[in-house]
């Protein structure tokens, strides 16, 4: 899949502050400062925007985000809902008086009608609902149900059988809604901690030894061990579980059509750049870690710039592969 980046929208130049009225000059002298706005490169609408403006302590800092709205600090997040080209303004003040100003633009892509997306979740004897992947141009609140009977976003439990999980959604060009449908075997899937912890040995030993993908040697570049962390684990056992419940192998799952970033996003992950692995059939660690290294694209995702993973293994008896595996990677923002 392809990382999730982040890049920077504007970084003005360093600036000398204007001159201020006696009244404020005596607070203090001129200086300099430097503004900047960070977001999703893709820019889609809603789009989150975290402006900071680097000042001297007795500056105040004012934004104007040029949609109607605004907010005070050096520090502060927006999102635009709506398409369009928008000029953000910083004001900057001292003891009252303004003493500098400039001004950022922010483009913000349509990504097409609105639309409801639901994320189906798996985990052992539960699931959690998500409407990550939505498109809805104003603020919302989804409204999830689980066989006809309302949920939130935790998880709730669930039995083998037939199910049906909806969402709706109040939005500008009406109700929105998206139903997923699916069944839970009465079978057990089997898991295994151990070799899960196998595949992250294997992979750990590869970074540190420099494993180089183009080469197949090690003259590569080290990388840190990876760590894992609960939500990673999350998103990677509701793949693993999806693909022999739905019959498929494919980063998109056929369950929900959800993609490895929404379902990691869904989970609980913060923005970051992400990816994932999987495989099917492989009855051992070493055989799946073989397999990955084999694909360039999933040799790049185990030997990329990466801090942290979640890992699953599921056995399926009768299921279409029998063993299916899911890795996940994350590199949270600094």
């Amino acid at each position: 899949m392809r990382p999730r980046s982040l890049f920077t929208l504007a970084l003005l130049a360093l600036l000398s502050l204007t001159p201020a009225p006696a009244a404020a000059q005596a607070q203090g002298g001129t200086g300099t400062f430097q503004v900047s706005a960070e977001a999703d490169s893709q820019r889609l609408a809603p789009l989150r925007v975290d402006f900071a403006a680097q000042v001297p302590g007795n500056i105040s800092v004012r934004w104007d985000f040029g949609d109607g709205s605004g907010a005070q600090g050096t520090r502060v997040s927006h999102t635009y809902y709506r398409p369009g080209r928008y000029t953000a303004q910083v004001i900057l003040s001292r003891g009252g008086y303004e003493v500098g100003r400039s001004q950022i633009t922010v483009d913000v892509k349509s990504q097409g009608s609105e639309k409801a997306a639901l994320v189906v979740l798996l985990g052992r004897g539960n699931v959690t609902l998500s409407d990550v992947g939505s498109v809805v141009y104003r603020p919302y609140q989804p409204r999830f149900t689980l066989d006809g009977q309302p949920v939130g976003t935790q998880a709730v439990g669930l039995r083998a059988g037939s199910h049906t999980a909806s969402v709706q959604i109040a939005a500008g060009s009406g109700t929105l809604n998206r139903t997923v449908r699916f069944q839970i075997p009465a079978a057990e899937l089997r898991s295994s901690a151990t070799y899960e912890d196998q595949v992250l040995r294997a992979v750990n030993l590869l970074r540190q030894n420099r494993y180089n993908c183009a080469t197949g040697r090690t003259d590569g570049v080290a990388r840190p061990p990876l760590t894992r962390v609960p939500t990673l684990d999350r998103a990677a056992l509701a793949h693993t579980l999806a693909m022999p419940i739905a019959g498929f192998v494919d980063h998109t799952s056929q369950l929900d059509g959800s993609t490895p970033a929404q379902r990691i996003q869904a989970a609980g992950y913060p923005s970051a750049s992400t990816a994932e692995n999987i495989a099917a059939g492989q009855p051992t660690p070493a055989e799946a870690v073989a397999g990955w290294l084999d694909s360039p694209g999933h040799c790049a995702a185990l030997m990329g710039d990466y801090s942290q993973t979640g890992l699953s293994y599921v056995q399926v008896p009768g299921s279409d592969y029998g063993h299916y595996w899911v890795q996940v990677f994350g590199k949270p923002r600094p």
